[in-house]
């Protein structure tokens, strides 16, 4: 009788004749492709049909992206509801985990936290739904693995196996680098998160005392009760004005200068974000000239000294030791769709609990401590990305005991998949010990996220719409077609080093033999490139195609055609009259904030011939320019709120007046 197999494999796959023992002739195969790498997929498709098998091929770029979708709902409400179900010595896990009256541990994991950018689990949860979905579907009798994920690997094998399926490991690649290596190692947990948070707590040790080194001789105004206080990353400002030892936040950008203009008084709250353009010795260069220029400028981590870090460590100790009590009770609580998805989301618990994540929660909380004593602003403002930082300030302002209204203000773009924006209703409402920290009002860029909060049960008196102050630009900014243009192709990445890497290797596999096209790699600010091209598997020194580094915005006006993931690079590339092509790849779940979005100036694609014939049909001489500029303005308006008769963000001043 004809056997089903399921295959599962990624770029990692040694493929080789004798592995697939137990398949022959007349045996359905179905192949369930992790990998955008079309050759692997074409000589499975030789060696099975040289087998007389029948073949089939899973379109897995849309079948992972739609499963997301389906998974989303499911999985905020999964978290929401996962520390009520879990108990210990009467207490639930919020209260478990608590470190003082006012901040429970949980608000500063990775679980709570749901970031796609800091870790693939999500993206993880949804390939293993997907295959546990065609696994039953299907009735196969056996599974062969070959992807280097070793947490989809446990996480399927315990499903497989409890349905007395076989389930076959297949050789895979060596993870490149060490630091993927040690990532995808799924043993000594414990040790491997105690010497993590080891190294960076060293890391920070050094990083705060280079700071202090730099600007403790330096006078800053800290208790001035009329100033407002500004908390976000640094480096973050306008370089050219920089060398003029001009500070100005590209955050905040319009809203720096209307209120400079009427002589009102800034505290900036920095913490330093490693960033690839600027080192920290020119960063902290400039951070000292913005000083002597008369910025107000205070680094969270001045507050850093030896002796809190090293309590903060202590701390961390003390919750790993707590967590290790719960763990049983925490894994078998990881139920979706009838199996156990627990090793998928381990390594997120321990560096919560036992790792680093868990460390920089509790330093962030400690520094804002200083931050709120130390101050006495009249509001507070920060960058809203719903980060785990973020409820360590709010918790941190209701410890000290002061009352300064906190104000969110989103000002980047809000893609439905970023789940760190997103929260169920269950944890908007606020109810019980320990409850979600929440700002006095969040100031939405736009109606389109706007919408989103309302959705996540935000009630409407906490939210407001204000201008997109980094975004003021586009307001005169919509053109025209690209028909004059050269055929230049603008692949844009994000802060996402996986996501960036799945479009690389797309692309490449795409376009790297197409003639008369010029292809520009335009890399985030914030992200490892290095790290990008090994998660690609692909070699720098030999590429193909030219990386550029200049702004993005001189590059635009350049380029027919972009393609583009998270970033908002989309919605600016749509102003100057580019055509946007959006991927879905199996590697990564598509994170763009246009998803689903249906006009002409937007395509999607899902495999990397159906890319080539999108490009090369831009790319025709003959394709007539098409306007797309009324719907264009419509989009942008709804993620954008832009002021078009003037520069100043009055709604953004009109809300934080509220509480003057």
């Amino acid at each position: 009788m004809a056997k089903i197999f399921l295959i599962v494999y990624d770029a990692a796959f040694k493929v080789d004749n004798g592995l697939f023992l137990g398949v022959a002739a007349s045996d359905r195969v179905i192949l369930f492709p992790l990998t955008s790498q079309a050759q692997l997929t074409a000589r499975l498709k030789e060696l099975f049909l040289a087998k007389k098998c029948q073949l089939e091929i899973r379109e897995t770029a849309y079948l992972l992206n739609k499963t997301a979708e389906q998974v989303r709902a499911k999985y905020l409400d999964f978290i929401a509801q996962l520390p009520g179900r879990i108990r210990h010595n009467g207490k639930n896990l919020k209260e478990w985990f608590a470190v003082d009256e006012s901040l429970s541990a949980w608000w500063l994991s990775l679980v709570a936290e749901k970031n796609t950018f800091k870790s693939d689990a999500f993206n993880r949860l949804v390939q293993w739904e997907a295959i546990l979905t065609v696994l039953k579907e299907e009735d196969a009798a056996a599974v062969f693995f070959a992807a280097e994920s070793r947490k989809l690997q446990a996480a399927l094998k315990n499903c497989v196996q409890k349905e007395n399926r076989e389930f076959h490991v297949l050789p895979t690649r060596a993870a490149p680098g060490i630091k993927n290596r040690i990532k995808e190692f799924q043993g000594l947990y414990y040790f491997k998160h105690a010497l993590h948070v080891l190294g960076f707590a060293v890391y920070m040790f050094i990083r705060s005392w280079k700071i202090r080194q730099v600007l403790r001789a330096l006078p800053r105004q800290m208790n001035d009760p009329d100033q407002l206080l500004f908390v976000g990353p640094y480096p973050y400002f306008d370089a050219a004005q920089a060398k003029d030892g001009v500070f100005k936040n590209k955050l905040y950008a319009q809203l720096q200068e209307a209120l400079e203009s009427n002589q009102q008084k800034i505290l900036w709250g920095l913490f330093y974000v490693d960033n690839h353009n600027v080192d920290i010795k020119t960063a902290l260069r400039y951070a000292r000239n913005f000083v002597q220029k008369g910025y107000n400028i205070y680094f969270l981590e001045e507050a850093a000294s030896a002796g809190k870090q090293l309590k903060v460590l202590w701390k961390s100790f003390l919750l790993g030791i707590k967590f290790l009590q719960l763990e049983r009770q925490i894994a078998q609580a990881h139920h979706f769709s009838g199996g156990n998805f627990y090793p998928i989301f381990k390594d997120d618990w321990y560096a919560s609990f036992v790792g680093a994540q868990g460390y920089q929660g509790l330093l962030f909380y400690e520094m804002f401590k200083a931050l709120f004593k130390g101050s006495q602003a009249k509001r507070c403002l920060y960058c809203c990305e719903m980060h785990a930082w973020e409820k360590a300030l709010i918790t941190a302002k209701h410890a000290v005991g002061v009352t300064v209204p906190v104000f969110a203000y989103q000002h980047a773009t809000v893609s439905n998949m970023l789940l760190n924006y997103f929260n169920s209703p269950v944890e908007t409402k606020g109810n019980g010990n320990y409850s979600l920290a929440q700002p006095d009002k969040i100031i939405c860029n736009g109606e389109v996220p706007y919408q989103y909060m309302l959705e996540s049960g935000w009630t409407a008196d906490r939210l407001g719409i204000g201008e997109a102050i980094r975004f003021g630009d586009l307001k005169d900014m919509v053109r025209d077609g690209t028909k004059l243009r050269e055929n230049i192709v603008l692949v844009a990445f994000s802060i996402s080093t996986q996501e960036s890497s799945a479009i690389l290797a797309t692309v490449y596999q795409a376009l790297k033999d197409l003639k008369n096209i010029m292809v520009w790699i335009k890399p985030h600010p914030f992200t490892d490139l290095k790290k990008v091209f090994e998660l690609a598997g692909l070699d720098r020194d030999n590429f193909p195609f030219e990386i550029k580094n200049d702004p993005v915005e001189s590059l635009l006006p350049q380029a027919k055609i972009v393609i583009v993931g998270e970033s908002s690079v989309s919605l600016v590339a749509l102003s100057f009259g580019c055509e946007i092509v959006l991927l879905n790849v199996p590697e990564w779940i598509n994170m763009s904030p246009l998803r689903n979005i249906a006009i002409g100036q937007i395509r999607t694609a899902s495999s990397p011939e159906e890319l080539a014939k999108t490009v090369l049909g831009l790319c025709h001489p003959e394709v007539a320019a098409v306007s797309h500029a009324e719907e264009t303005n419509q989009i942008i308006n709804k993620f954008f709120c832009l002021n078009k008769n003037s520069a100043v963000p009055q709604r953004l001043l009109k809300l934080l007046e509220v509480y003057r």
